[in-house]
């Protein structure tokens, strides 16, 4: 595999996981943060330090399943090859234990 297909791998999940992960938890600290100021007419600088980790190991694994689910349907390769029957197959018994109609 070349070198460059790794890194484009890596840098497409630090964009789609680490990235946005980082994005919404400052969002959300700032939010907290504006909030608690105008209730307390003063300045306060905890909700940063409380509301930014929280939020991102809470946003990060919903991030990682849904770039995970991207990475999954990129593979869909049809039924012409091996691969793709077999993924079909998978994706099938997934299905019925799942008891839905699609992953």
């Amino acid at each position: 595999m070349p070198k460059g297909t790794v890194y484009n791998k890596s840098r497409e999940y630090n964009y789609d996981v680490v990235l946005k992960g980082a994005g919404y938890s400052a969002l959300v600290a700032n939010v907290l943060l504006s909030w608690r100021i105008f209730v307390t007419k003063g300045m306060v600088w905890w909700p940063l330090l409380v509301a930014a980790p929280a939020t991102y190991f809470y946003i990060t694994p919903l991030l990682l399943q849904k770039h995970s689910k991207k990475l999954f349907d990129m593979c869909n390769v049809g039924e012409e090859f091996y691969l793709g029957r077999k993924r079909n197959e998978i994706l099938r018994k997934c299905n019925q234990i799942l008891d839905t109609e699609d992953f």
